[in-house]
């Protein structure tokens, strides 16, 4: 039985800085002034991915909440100087490039039988 009763939590937060990290930083994390190597676009798309395929179960969790998380980026991204909304437009055609391979790939996996 769905509960009704509103939750408050942070992870549409988390969710939007997921989606900024994975568009400024697509391949790395940065911690302690070093950059490491990480797919954090990989873990952003399986993050929305997640949140979609999920988005209508009655599990308690908030996925439009999410999604309205990784969505923000885009609103928000209007504050941003020009500059870091032209680093934001690279990342976001790298993960556009990304997703649109992993699609062909699928495609032709699926239709190998």
């Amino acid at each position: 039985m769905h509960d009704p009763t509103p939750v408050v939590g942070a992870s549409g937060a988390i969710s939007g800085i997921a989606a900024v990290a994975a568009l400024l930083s697509p391949f790395s994390l940065r911690f302690n002034q070093r950059n490491i190597p990480f797919p954090v676009f990989l873990v952003a798309w399986i993050m929305v991915y997640s949140d979609i395929t999920n988005v209508f179960t009655e599990d308690g969790v908030a996925r439009w909440a999410h999604l309205g998380g990784f969505i923000s980026v885009i609103f928000a991204a209007y504050f941003l100087k020009p500059t870091e909304r032209k680093q934001l437009h690279s990342g976001f055609i790298l993960n556009l490039i990304f997703i649109i391979l992993t699609l062909i790939l699928a495609f032709f996996y699926s239709n190998r039988s």
